[in-house]
């Protein structure tokens, strides 16, 4: 929940209009799912099922990498912001859109963005290593037809439609 609520400042803050609302919902989403990896990968550690010992070295790894994307990202974000320098028209990181190879920090820029990448990349394999748990649940739903009154305009109930029943039980299948 965290999250993606996360997730939704980062889609409706843009990074150059407003950086600190994006950069506070970039940091809930990565910050959080890198948590989540890494109490998966304790939980299917504690579960201890002899046939699991490929998928938890898998998601061992793969939070280990999440942890070192997360680590990198922000630095060279710092790294980045700190030794920013454009032309004398644009002194403001904050405004610039796409930032030019001449700017200082754009090589920790273009680090830190790859690191942001790589870690949504390995999010979506770590999801994926839940394919195999996933497989042996079935879901059963079952439809019922519930009647409701009709409600004139001023809120009194006026009548009640109903179905002729098949069965005895009232029920409608």
């Amino acid at each position: 929940c965290v999250a993606s609520f996360g997730m939704l400042l980062v889609a409706s803050f843009q990074e150059f209009a407003v950086a600190t609302v994006h950069l506070i919902g970039a940091l809930m989403v990565f910050l959080v799912g890198c948590i989540y990896c890494w109490i998966q990968t304790v939980m299917t550690w504690r579960m201890k099922r002899h046939n699991e010992a490929r998928i938890l070295d898998l998601r061992f790894i793969i939070s280990l990498l999440t942890t070192a994307c997360l680590i990198a990202t922000f630095v060279f974000m710092g790294l980045a912001n700190s030794q920013f320098t454009a032309s004398s028209s644009n002194k403001n990181h904050n405004e610039t859109l796409h930032w030019k190879s001449s700017y200082g920090g754009y090589k920790s820029h273009i680090a830190s963005t790859a690191s942001e990448w790589a870690m949504g990349i390995l999010f979506l394999i770590f999801f994926l290593t839940f394919f195999k748990d996933f497989q042996h649940i079935t879901l059963d739903v079952q439809i019922r037809l519930r009647l409701l009154e009709d409600f004139s305009l001023d809120g009194a109930a006026t009548s009640v439609n109903r179905l002729p029943l098949d069965d005895d039980d009232g029920s409608i299948w």
